[in-house]
C-alpha cells in the first residue's frame, strides 16, 4: 500500500453557497495545498473566480498556473499512470462518472484526488462524500477522506470509453509509458 499525506478539503462547507458543485475546485485546491500554495479550498476558490467558473477546466488550470504550478490535463489515463504518479509522490486529480449503475455510469461528472493505492483499490480524497461505486450516488456524507474504491468498480466509472481514456490532472508534466503494460489487479 502507498498513501500520500495530502490535505483534505470538503466541498460542502465552501462559503460560496455553491459547494454542491465545487468538486473540481476543492480537488484542485488539494493539489495546490499539497505543494504549499494555499491553506484552504476557500482561498483557492477565491482565486479561481478570477479565471472562470468552478466546472471550467481552463479556469482550474489557469488558477494552478497562477499559483506557480506546472499542470497537465489529460484524457488518456490508465491505472499505470495513477500508480506511477503516486509512486513519485504526486497526487492525481481524476474526473469520473458518479451517477448510474456501474455497468452504465451516467454523465454529470465528479472530481476527486487519488492519494494512494493498494493492490486492488485506489485511495481517494473525495471532496463530496463516499460514493456508492455499484449503484451510483453517495452512501456516506460524513466526508470522504481516504476512501478506498475497488478498481473493479471505480475503473469502469473512470475509463468509460475503454482502457486508456481516464481524465486526470496533475502538477507535473511527464511523458508516461503506455497503458499497454496494464496493472493486472483490476
Amino acid at each position: 500500500m502507498k498513501l500520500l499525506k495530502v490535505p483534505y478539503f470538503w466541498q460542502l462547507d465552501n462559503p460560496s453557497g455553491n459547494g454542491d458543485i465545487e468538486c473540481y475546485s476543492s480537488t484542485c485546491a488539494m493539489l495546490a495545498a499539497d505543494k504549499g500554495k494555499v491553506q484552504t479550498d476557500d482561498e483557492y476558490c477565491r482565486l479561481r473566480e478570477r479565471f472562470g467558473y468552478t466546472t471550467d477546466q481552463i479556469a482550474q488550470i489557469k488558477t494552478l498556473e497562477y499559483l506557480g504550478l506546472k499542470v497537465t490535463a489529460r484524457k488518456d489515463g490508465c491505472l499505470n499512470h495513477i500508480h506511477r504518479l503516486i509512486s513519485d509522490n504526486t497526487p492525481v486529480a481524476v474526473g469520473w462518472l458518479h451517477k448510474g449503475y456501474v455497468s452504465q455510469p451516467m454523465a454529470g461528472g465528479h472530481w476527486s484526488v487519488i492519494a494512494g493505492y493498494t493492490e486492488y483499490e485506489t485511495i481517494h480524497l473525495d471532496p463530496f462524500a463516499e460514493a456508492d461505486m455499484v449503484w451510483g450516488g453517495y452512501v456516506n456524507y460524513n466526508r470522504g477522506k481516504e476512501i478506498k474504491y475497488s478498481n473493479l468498480n471505480w475503473l469502469r466509472r473512470w475509463m468509460v470509453e475503454g482502457e486508456g481514456t481516464g481524465w486526470y490532472s496533475c502538477t507535473v508534466i511527464e511523458d508516461f509509458f503506455s497503458c499497454d503494460a496494464l496493472v493486472t489487479h483490476l
